[in-house]
């Protein structure tokens, strides 16, 4: 695989990983908002600590998030660390967020994006693409 070829799946990744969050605003669908209505009777109030607490991974969510798609563009060796360290560190969160609603097409786009993302991972670890991120820590180290 080349680099052309590694970048082109990134950005593939990030417009679904887009697309799949601003689907249902775009397109608004009725039966979905009366469902999204009800589920939300539904949800109890959250606390304001647990908003903040909510709040502070999403913010740090979105900055590891632009990070790591920058630093694998650009091939930086710590942006694959952070890039697999947002699966791990945010998945617990997930089962806080409470009940989630989206359509069909919203969930086929998200649902690509983690295979995809699956697939970057498997390639910046396991793939000789690997090498592309640990040479530029190592010329930098050899020319310091």
């Amino acid at each position: 695989m080349t680099k052309t070829q590694f970048r082109a799946l990134v950005i593939i990744s990030l417009f679904l990983d887009t697309s799949c969050v601003l689907f249902d605003l775009t397109f608004p669908n009725e039966t979905l908002d009366l469902v999204t209505e009800f589920s939300e009777a539904l949800q109890t109030d959250w606390s304001k600590s647990k908003m903040y607490l909510i709040g502070g991974f999403g913010l740090l969510g979105i900055f590891s998030i632009c990070y790591s798609f920058i630093g694998l563009l650009l091939f930086w060796n710590s942006a694959r660390l952070i890039y697999l360290l947002s699966f791990i560190i945010f998945i617990p969160v997930y089962p806080f967020l409470g009940i989630s609603v989206s359509s069909a097409t919203s969930l086929a786009l998200c649902e690509s994006a983690s295979v995809l993302s699956g697939v970057i991972l498997a390639l910046i670890y396991f793939s000789p693409i690997k090498s592309d991120f640990t040479e530029k820590s190592l010329n930098s180290m050899r020319s310091s």
